[in-house]
């Protein structure tokens, strides 16, 4: 006589960690082109419409402020509406093809790799750069006027249409004994203030003397400096990196092994001889949360606790490497409000054991160490997605891309997406898509 068997659906997703005869219980070794719902039910996807085809694509960004994407094709930045993404246009040009990075404050668009980096204000769909460059010095000669004989120094900013001052140009100095100091080769650039700081006699303090349009290329410096002082002196553009984010009012870039920070009030200003954070290796994430920031490096993931970068405290919270680029910022409330606070944006990555989500206070959770280990040297994007009721954060790598599911119900769920190399995705209202180094795709549903 015949008899139904029943096996246990698989609730605790994928195991790719432990060997063949002892599975965690309720999950499945693998599952490719499959979602499994959280009562561990399978759905089958239906595949991918080719949008674009082509080479050489990376680095997807969705704007839900602009509903436009952005992406990469070599070194050229590019956007377009999601409903028409072969319709483009080019945004910037980046002095290499390495990957790039966004992010989105206030309605301002940043990216960044590490040869290039830019900005889209919020009111424009003009790109421009991180800052404006220090204007060159000026060449000082005698002239008449009021100064008092002594020894005058002398340096340069310009003020864009926005009211952002530029780094300070070199210092150059000048004995002066007739009065007045005229400075020629000013720089001439439309719609832009020049101003001029200069010390008093035989001072180091330098004030504004001069504010003027920058479209004259010589004038004369007549009377003593009485202005506001210059607080740009040394300071340089926000250098580029592979990650860039905010925090407290602060932009942020990472590359290499260094954690970069803006100046207090100038977020695209950065002080090269203070605001600069040393790691060990390549960084390969960074995240900000309430109280701090992750960052991820050779040694693992630290936390850096604090409002201020100046005053961080450092605590490494793992020795799990992260996969490179991989981080995604998800509401709490999509996981399960035992392991993770339900009111706040939480960090979640992919390391070399599983996914891991980084609290505002810190801690982290590790979602599925018991099932999943990886390489420490792959690199990969994220992207939190609602698919047919199924929450997941999907990781593109450039081998097999896991999303790995939580234990409890509504938890981050758990799939394999198709082998991409180098892809990345990105979710809008028209669906989730995929970028391929052959193209732009549209993943179908179910």
């Amino acid at each position: 006589m015949s008899k139904t068997q029943g096996f246990p659906l698989p609730t605790a997703g994928i195991d790719i960690y432990s060997s063949e005869t002892a599975l965690v219980k309720n999950s499945v070794r693998d599952a490719l082109n499959l979602d499994i719902g959280r009562e561990g039910r399978f759905t089958r996807r239906q595949g991918t419409t080719q949008l674009i085809a082509g080479d050489n694509y990376h680095s997807v960004y969705y704007s839900p402020s602009r509903d436009k994407v952005f992406f990469a094709r070599g070194a050229q930045l590019y956007s377009a509406a999601p409903s028409s993404v072969a319709t483009t246009a080019q945004v910037a040009v980046f002095a290499t093809s390495d990957p790039i990075d966004y992010v989105e404050h206030n309605g301002n668009l940043y990216f960044t790799n590490r040869s290039s980096a830019g900005r889209i204000p919020a009111d424009t769909s003009q790109a421009r750069g991180m800052a404006l460059q220090a204007p060159s010095a000026p060449t000082l000669s005698a002239g008449n006027g009021n100064l008092t004989p002594g020894k005058y120094g002398v340096v340069l900013t310009l003020v864009d249409e926005r009211g952002e001052e530029s780094p300070a140009s070199s210092l150059v100095a000048i004995n002066s004994a007739s009065g007045g100091i005229t400075l020629s080769g000013l720089p001439i650039k439309a719609s832009h203030t020049l101003r001029v700081y200069a010390t008093s006699a035989n001072g180091d303090v330098l004030r504004l003397s001069v504010e003027t349009s920058a479209v004259i290329s010589t004038l004369t410096v007549t009377n003593e400096s009485s202005g506001s002082i210059c607080d740009t002196q040394f300071l340089v553009p926000l250098p580029p990196g592979d990650y860039v984010r905010w925090h407290n009012g602060r932009l942020l870039t990472a590359g290499g092994g260094a954690l970069r920070f803006s100046e207090a009030m100038r977020p695209h200003l950065h002080n090269p001889a203070q605001g600069i954070i040393p790691f060990v290796g390549e960084i390969s994430f960074i995240e900000s949360v309430k109280t701090g920031m992750f960052v991820g490096d050779d040694r693992g993931v630290w936390f850096l606790n604090g409002e201020d970068p100046t005053k961080f405290q450092m605590r490494h919270v793992t020795s799990c490497r992260v996969v490179a680029h991989s981080s995604v910022m998800v509401p709490g409330e999509h996981f399960p409000e035992k392991k993770v606070p339900n009111d706040t944006l939480v960090a979640c990555w992919l390391s070399t054991s599983g996914h891991a989500v980084g609290l505002p206070d810190g801690t982290i959770v590790e979602l599925n160490s018991d099932r999943i280990r990886l390489s420490p040297n792959l690199y990969g994007r994220s992207v939190f997605a609602i698919r047919n009721g199924i929450r997941q954060t999907l990781t593109l790598t450039n081998s097999v891309a896991y999303a790995p599911q939580g234990a409890a119900p509504n938890s981050v769920a758990a799939a394999v997406v198709e082998i991409i190399v180098s892809g990345s995705g990105i979710l809008t209202e028209d669906g989730f898509y995929l970028l391929t180094e052959d193209g732009f795709k549209l993943l179908q549903e179910s």
